[in-house]
């Protein structure tokens, strides 16, 4: 089973993977979609509610964020 089809990647019935990516830095946006780049950082949220986590990722030269949300 691939990790975005996991019934527990879903938060109130919309699917959590993969996050949508939003552009940080580098020399040109993408607009990537889906599993893509290279994994650089996971943090969990210190702020209520603490069920989400956020996935720095670089991708063809640019860094990106995203937010996963668990149950």
């Amino acid at each position: 089973m691939l990790i975005r089809d996991h019934p527990l990647m879903r938060y109130r019935g919309v699917p959590s993977w993969p996050p949508a990516w939003i552009w940080t830095g580098g020399p040109d946006h993408k607009y990537p979609k889906g599993e893509i780049g290279v994994l650089r950082w996971v943090a969990q949220s210190n702020i209520q509610p603490s069920n989400r986590c956020f996935l720095l990722i670089d991708h063809e030269e640019s860094t990106y964020i995203g937010r996963f949300n668990s149950r």
